[in-house]
């Protein structure tokens, strides 16, 4: 290695700018901040990439030496002197190369030049002290086993890697010493700051500590600033690395979740008063508030009120709200790398451990979630937990019940009770809610997770609290339905205090029934809300022991009133019910009504006339036949209900039924569509990446209910499959005769496929690049036929 002379003789380059004499410091500051991270790379922080592209680590160490010229810390120097001279001796390889360079760069900006500038504090003196000791000893254990061999090139050459590795952890450690330390004394720096600026401008000392004082912005820039330097100090690759990693759009303020409500004012006050306590208690070894209940007891209306709040508090440091409308947000293998993705972004130290975890195992985000687990979470969490501020920061998660692979779900919330035994004093929480579905309550029954978990049953708070929160929300609700309907002509007020009252008992503990109910009041395709109101309340109450009868008979009304004056099962408007709610409701993704007609081979109006007289359940779009918006129900407990509860043959939905008819579909278009060449490219041998039109092409060969079907034919038979075998605990049996018949559709459509459409199917999901989909489709196909 040659050493490359560093030109260091233009020194104006290096000076410091002051605020003029008619320009404040708080001024000053912001734009100092907005041109510079704290840690800046000054003219010589430049010099030192020079270093590192031209000279090598000697180029750094030579550096580091000549930055200590003239400062107290001649110890320092001589170590690294000393450190220099082993270095050359050494054949290193080139990872070992590139981290101690990466460390060296990041120990000259934060701590090395601050010297040079004179910008010393007691944590600088801390750090270095420390330093200098961890060296002092790191080069007398090279020198003694170098001085007791006799094969002084052998052992150094088999000695390298301990002593890097050795030198790495002294650097690493004095850098997250320092991050503690100058955390502690930023104050110091600001008022040393004060003093030197008032000098050189002749400025009113106390006059500018005030406004320093004053400046309540200062905290925000600093942590910008903090921001900046480590995303700086991230290489390329590393950044490459984390762009790469796997993740699902799931934050609570998502795109999807645009209309997601919070609490209103004055209710769930004194659960959410408990929340936001154990949240602040920074002693609270419990580090997971499981909040469960059953479905339609207001459990994502909290997640998402405690989400926004903690957020504006800048405590929130990731979130992940499932559902099972997107496969994303339904993926267990998707969850540690969203939320470390997240985390990475809320704390800067975080996201250079992060990286630096995925250099050394790069398909962490893809491999099983032990080694997510692992990698992801905990070694990053390890490296950087004593660099943390003192706040608590929360990760929420909302509806994980909703993430499908029951097995994969239990594991991952035993990896995450597993890591939080170990470290009592985390700074990071997990706010959790979910059903109480066996394979989740089964892990936090475990007596040991009693230490760090903290269970809050939301359907036994007691009725009278829930039902005057529910009251609240009637309340507000149909007041807005007045004002929108012009109400105050039929009755004043509308609604009645015993409509009111009336609506609460019905409603029981689920906030669910309130809801729907309001929505169907205010339906205007059904009626006026008076009448739809007058039609809830005179439905005769069913009083049975299920905790879903009040709900249950809403949902009857809302169906029942759907269909009309029809009856009878074969009717034309209950068979076409069945058919387009059962798809909505089965679908692997929400579709577009658009997309959703082509699947099923029938017209536009034949879902939006099935669809009119439900917008209380199920979200529809202004323009149902070219609008681009999915259909999705309202809450996941309406498919329960026609699925599971309901009774009346003209709604209920058979999801063996409907899944097999939906796989038979899938391979009708697909048969129909596929051919060879499908893009009609000129040559179709060339690869994707070199058609520049392949975008365009795709767009308008395979629509979206080709892709559709391209990705879900086998999905929808292994979901077939499933639900066949817990048909036995749902409302209604299957239909075997009906079973049998579209089974016999579907064997001679897959025989067709498999025969003569495979390579086809292969090469479509080649360029939508999915095509390590087509394992798991294949083998819930060969699931299916045996």
């Amino acid at each position: 290695m040659s050493t490359q002379p560093v030109d260091r003789s233009d020194k104006s380059k290096r000076q410091r700018s002051y605020p003029s004499s008619t320009q404040s410091y708080s001024q000053y500051l912001a734009d100092q901040t907005v041109k510079r991270p704290r840690f800046a790379l000054s003219n010589s922080g430049s010099e030192i990439h020079d270093a590192l592209s031209s000279g090598g680590l000697i180029g750094v160490f030579s550096e580091v030496e000549n930055l200590l010229v003239g400062t107290p810390f001649s110890q320092l120097k001589a170590a690294f002197a000393e450190v220099d001279a082993i270095v050359q001796t050494m054949s290193m390889e080139e990872r070992h190369s590139q981290e101690l360079s990466s460390l060296m760069n990041k120990l000259i900006i934060s701590i090395i030049q601050p010297i040079k500038d004179q910008r010393i504090t007691r944590g600088t003196e801390t750090t270095v002290d420390a330093l200098t000791s961890d060296l002092t000893q790191i080069i007398s254990e090279q020198r003694e086993t170098v001085s007791n061999s006799r094969l002084y090139s052998s052992i150094i050459a088999s000695n390298s890697e301990i002593f890097v590795n050795n030198l790495c952890g002294a650097l690493d450690h004095a850098l997250q010493n320092y991050m503690e330390t100058s955390a502690v004394t930023e104050p110091e720096i600001i008022i040393e700051e004060v003093h030197q600026l008032a000098k050189a401008t002749n400025l009113d000392t106390e006059a500018l500590l005030d406004e320093a004082r004053e400046n309540r912005g200062r905290s925000i820039m600093i942590q910008q600033s903090i921001a900046g330097t480590e995303t700086m100090l991230l290489t390329q690759a590393q950044q490459e690395l984390l762009n790469k990693l796997p993740h699902a759009n799931a934050r609570y303020d998502s795109a999807s979740r645009t209309d997601a409500p919070s609490c209103l004012e004055n209710t769930r006050v004194t659960l959410l008063a408990e929340i936001f306590e154990w949240i602040r208690d920074p002693d609270n070894k419990q580090k997971i508030f499981w909040l469960h209940g059953l479905a339609g007891t207001g459990k994502s209306t909290i997640a998402h009120t405690v989400a926004k709040a903690i957020d504006e508090d800048d405590r929130l440091g990731a979130s992940f709200f499932f559902s099972r409308d997107e496969a994303d947000l339904r993926n267990p293998l998707l969850v540690i790398p969203t939320i470390a993705l997240q985390l990475a972004e809320h704390l800067p130290e975080f996201k250079s451990c992060l990286a630096k975890s995925l250099e050394m195992r790069k398909d962490a985000g893809t491999a099983s979630l032990s080694v997510q687990m692992k990698k992801l979470m905990i070694e990053p969490i390890r490296e950087v937990e004593r660099r943390l501020s003192s706040s608590i920061i929360v990760v929420v998660m909302d509806a994980l019940d909703e993430c499908e692979n029951p097995q994969l779900v239990g594991s991952l919330m035993k990896l995450l009770l597993e890591f939080l035994l170990g470290h009592h004093t985390l700074k990071v929480k997990f706010f959790i809610t979910s059903r109480p579905e066996h394979h989740i309550s089964s892990v936090f029954k475990n007596p040991r997770t009693n230490e760090v978990s903290h269970p809050y049953i939301l359907h036994n708070i007691e009725t009278s609290i829930v039902q005057a929160d529910i009251e609240v929300f009637l309340r507000h609700g149909l007041t807005k339905v007045a004002d929108d309907f012009d109400l105050s002509t039929i009755a004043n007020p509308w609604p009645s205090d015993n409509d009111v009252t009336n609506l609460v008992e019905r409603s029981g503990a689920l906030f669910i029934v309130a809801s729907t109910a309001v929505k169907f009041i205010a339906d205007p395709y059904i009626g006026q809300p008076n009448e739809q109101l007058r039609a809830l309340l005179t439905n005769e109450r069913v009083t049975g022991t299920s905790p879903y009868d009040d709900l249950d008979q809403v949902y009857y009304h809302v169906v029942r009133t759907s269909v009309g004056k029809f009856k009878k099962v074969d009717d034309f408007v209950c068979v076409r019910f069945r058919d387009v709610v059962g798809a909505i409701i089965t679908v692997l993704d929400p579709l577009p009504a658009s997309t959703l007609r082509s699947l099923l081979g029938c017209e536009i109006d034949y879902v939006s006339g099935a669809l009119r007289l439900l917008h209380s359940v199920i979200v529809i779009p202004s323009d149902v036949a070219s609008g681009t918006e999915p259909l999705r129900v309202f809450h996941l407990s309406f498919p329960n209900f026609l699925t599971e509860r309901c009774e009346d043959a003209r709604f209920a939905i058979n999801p063996v039924l409907h899944h097999s008819y939906l796989a038979f579909r899938c391979l009708s278009i697909l048969n129909d569509f596929l051919r060879r060449n499908i893009l009609d490219l000129p040559d179709p041998l060339v690869l994707n990446e070199e058609v520049s039109d392949l975008k365009d092409r795709l767009s308008k060969v395979v629509l979206p209910h080709h892709q559709y079907a391209c990705r879900s034919w086998g999905l929808h038979l292994h979901a077939a499959l499933a639900a066949l075998n817990e048909a036995g605990s749902s409302a209604h049996s299957v239909d075997h005769n009906s079973l049998e018949e579209i089974n016999t559709k579907i064997l001679s459509m897959l025989s067709n496929f498999c025969n003569s459409k495979l390579l086809e199917w292969f090469e479509v999901l080649s360029v939508l690049k999915c095509l390590d989909m087509g394992k798991p489709v294949l083998k819930a196909a060969n699931e299916w036929l045996h």
